[in-house]
């Protein structure tokens, strides 16, 4: 049987620990003392940490491949019997060196922004992949209001002054949800929506918020704790999503100086629909970060590293902190 090369491990198991760090090589195949993450171009200096698991992996994986074929099929025989299917390499990992074996990260923290501090998180629109939406599209997050101080942002693409509009969920100064997005960058041609109620929102409390837009269709839904709230269009003159030059902001819209006050915790941006369902069924839980259709997704664990292979990692704009104070 063929050698296994690596564990099929996740790519947020692989980046909770370090492991998935490849040399990078200059020119002239020199090492040099940067690493990528995988499916990244982006070069960073590794921890002590990070270059002491890197050891022991490749140390655990010399092991593996010095055993016979013989052995590694019993391996493999009796993983695919275990109550969770494995390879025979992961059991190999797993059983003999269960210290360097990642297991699933528990939700520990959430990120606590203060708006007297205009704290909150971004990517500049160079430096992101997969999240210049111009179709469908679903946006998730748990939240937890200090206070209502101004029009709350959860997630939103737009820089207002020079039509780089491209999408906008927040929730109104009267607790309402809204959703928009422009064809063309501007406000003209835009679709509009927010929900029918308002007051949804208490202080202190954590709630779940998504939204799932049909762009095409001009259909916006909302979902409060995974149930759909009634809306209504404001606006209808958007069938597409302009893919603008402006930043994806977290927790606020720097330009015009609005911010969150409050937590914030388990984002995720998705370039589909997702089902009401879907919601209902993974919004208590962390997900693995390789599901279908994620684009995005920053657990905001002590830090902003997004779990997908995109590699969205945030930065910390005004000194944003953690708490331990999570929804799940």
């Amino acid at each position: 049987m063929p050698k296994v090369k690596g564990p099929l491990f996740s790519i947020s198991a692989w980046k909770a620990l370090g492991k998935a760090l490849i040399y990078q090589r200059n020119k002239q195949g020199h090492s040099v003392y940067k690493y990528h993450k995988p499916g990244s171009v982006k070069p960073f200096t590794p921890s002590e940490n990070q270059n002491t698991i890197r050891a022991a992996y490749n140390s655990i994986l010399a092991l593996w491949q010095a055993l016979s074929d013989n052995d590694k099929e019993s391996y493999n025989e009796t993983a695919k019997d275990l109550p969770t299917p494995m390879s025979g390499w992961n059991y190999f990992y797993k059983l003999k060196f269960p210290l360097y074996y990642p297991v699933p990260v528990a939700n520990t923290y959430s990120t606590d922004l203060e708006v007297i501090s205009s704290q909150y998180w971004s990517i500049t629109d160079g430096d992101q992949t997969g999240l210049d939406i111009t179709g469908d599209m679903s946006i998730e997050a748990w939240v937890k209001f200090e206070s209502f101080t101004n029009d709350s942002r959860i997630v939103t693409k737009v820089v207002v002054a020079g039509n780089q509009l491209a999408y906008d969920f927040y929730i109104s100064i009267p607790g309402k949800f809204v959703f928009q997005y422009s064809q063309d960058g501007g406000i003209a041609n835009r679709t509009l929506t927010d929900s029918d109620d308002d007051g949804l929102f208490n202080l202190n409390q954590w709630y779940h918020v998504a939204v799932t837009v049909d762009v095409s269709a001009k259909v916006i839904k909302f979902y409060l704790n995974g149930v759909l709230i009634n809306n209504t269009n404001l606006i209808s003159a958007a069938a597409s999503i302009k893919n603008t030059t402006a930043p994806v902001e977290i927790g606020g819209l720097s330009t015009e100086s609005l911010f969150l006050d409050g937590k914030l915790d388990e984002v995720r941006i998705w370039n589909k629909i997702r089902t009401q369902q879907e919601i209902q069924d993974n919004m208590s839980k962390e997900l693995v970060g390789d599901e279908v259709g994620l684009a995005g997704y920053w657990r905001f664990n002590n830090d902003g590293l997004d779990q997908t292979a995109n590699d969205n990692d945030l930065t910390n704009n005004n000194g944003a902190t953690f708490s331990t104070d999570v929804p799940f």
